[in-house]
């Protein structure tokens, strides 16, 4: 079974996601913990899958933990964060890896995966 995990950008949703993660990947399971390339580095026991944020206007260069944008940039982020869903689309379209659940940690900030999992066949668990 491959499961997909997209934790929101924070220490205390990436690291109980990392836990998780772990778990299923010790039983087996194949796992994919996308997240921004700096909080990957946490992570060396899962299959991490680096996917930069998109750029946008208003969004400070570098910015990949909540930590790293100020209070008035915090939508901009949450935006940049939805560009995430072209992972589904890839690994979808590339028939073998095809996952078979996606977790998501929080529906606030995965407002997006319900309908992108659905839409692609895939189970989704929040």
């Amino acid at each position: 079974m491959h499961v997909v995990i997209f934790p929101w950008l924070a220490f205390g949703h990436l690291l109980p996601g990392l836990e998780l993660a772990r778990r299923l990947a010790s039983r087996g399971h194949h796992v994919s913990f996308v997240s921004t390339p700096r909080n990957l580095a946490l992570a060396p026991r899962v299959d991490l899958v680096a996917l930069p944020l998109p750029r946008l206007d208003g969004l400070p260069g570098g910015a990949e933990f909540t930590n790293d944008v100020p209070f008035d940039a915090f939508e901009v982020h949450r935006k940049a964060f939805d560009g995430l869903a072209a992972f589904l689309d890839a690994s979808c379209a590339q028939g073998g890896n095809r996952p078979d659940w996606v977790v998501v940690d929080n529906f606030q900030f995965h407002h997006w995966a319900a309908a992108a999992a659905v839409d692609r066949k895939v189970y989704y668990v929040t």
